[in-house]
């Protein structure tokens, strides 16, 4: 009779490569559940801040104590920058760690618009695809953010686990500044790299200034700027990022994406975020958003008539709102989501690495 392994909680070093929403979301909000709940036992080797290069230098000489005192059984991080990460985990591997590997994009079909478009070129200039494409091989479990990645990346790895993005209550514990201001404001906050699909809302907005006048302000919030919002406020650490949102007072969260392959492996990160503070959300009618209670567009009318009839009612706002904040904290909640991804990590511990097909 096969005996079945004693439990065995892991003890994971966290390695953020990238100090960016991508850090945070992937690892560092999951760090820190994990050790809140006690379910693992954790580190990470620089504190996250918003100096890149903090989180791309890596302290070997900590690492070598680790190893050196067996302190760890998992080392987890998100996609490698250059070739020497890869050479670090296999090393770890080399000492019994077990390698979970995060990919929150689908780095194939990188929009044009984005920073990380030329690294993940096509036609072979970036050097992080082909990098990134060993390493999705060599680990032991691959983590991503959604179904439509899971599909993407199966052909590297069949090990692949879903970890959906979730939000952290303890970091969203802001009260939205409803009422900031005297206009109804409509706002969208997020990184760089959608300038294509800010496209999508130009002429809306557009004609819904000509409607509303002074009554509207149109407030965008990151590395957007399009001309036509009447306000953009810069960027903040990650960590003040909550409270910033929260204090701008959005009446209602914009989401616009194009349909295309690369936005398909999103998630529904925007709506999560306007949700934990309850903003009603009027989104592109695209794969993240379906199955979420925001007003979907497809059209220049739809978006003008979702985005005219919340402007018109604060009522039908609050209700739509509040509901997506108790959706949120019901389905999307960190602090229960984060029990599936500690079983299926303890479960990483008994298990042998199947031999890898020869490509």
């Amino acid at each position: 009779m096969k005996k079945t392994p004693k439990s065995k909680k892991p003890s994971i070093m966290f390695i953020p490569w990238e100090n960016s929403g991508v850090g945070l979301y992937r690892l560092i909000i999951p760090m820190l559940s994990l050790a809140k709940r006690k379910l693992a036992n954790v580190e990470t080797i620089d504190e996250f801040s918003d100096n890149i290069m903090k989180s791309v230098k890596i302290d070997f000489q900590i690492i070598a104590d680790r190893i050196n005192g067996k302190t760890h059984n998992i080392v987890y991080t998100t996609k490698p920058l250059i070739p020497q990460h890869i050479a670090l985990c296999q090393m770890l591997q080399g000492f019994g760690y077990k390698w979970v590997l995060d990919m929150d994009d689908n780095i194939f079909e990188v929009n044009k618009d984005n920073p990380g478009f030329r690294a993940f070129d096509k036609e072979g200039k970036g050097d992080a695809r082909y990098w990134i494409e060993v390493a999705m091989r060599e680990c032991d479990l691959l983590v991503v953010s959604t179904e439509n990645l899971k599909n993407v990346y199966s052909q590297y790895n069949k090990n692949i686990f879903v970890n959906k993005n979730t939000i952290d209550f303890r970091f969203w514990e802001h009260t939205n500044a409803w009422g900031k201001s005297s206009k109804t404001v409509v706002g969208w906050a997020g990184a760089g790299g959608h300038t294509l699909d800010m496209g999508l809302i130009e002429e809306p907005i557009k004609e819904l200034k000509k409607k509303w006048g002074k009554k509207v302000e149109f407030v965008a919030f990151g590395g957007e700027k399009p001309d036509f919002f009447d306000k953009h406020v810069e960027w903040v650490e990650l960590r003040k990022y909550p409270e910033k949102l929260a204090s701008l007072g959005f009446d209602i969260g914009i989401a616009p994406l194009r349909d295309n392959l690369y936005n398909r492996g999103k998630s529904n990160l925007r709506w999560l975020e306007y949700s934990a503070l309850k903003i009603p959300t009027v989104a592109s009618d695209v794969e993240p958003y379906r199955g979420t209670n925001a007003l979907l567009c497809i059209t220049h009318a739809d978006w003008v008539s979702a985005l005219d009839t919340l402007i018109a009612n604060k009522e039908t706002r609050q209700a739509m709102g509040n509901e997506a904040y108790e959706i949120v904290n019901k389905k999307f909640n960190t602090s229960t989501y984060v029990r599936a991804l500690a079983k299926r990590l303890e479960e990483l511990l008994w298990e042998k690495k199947p031999k890898q097909q020869k490509k």
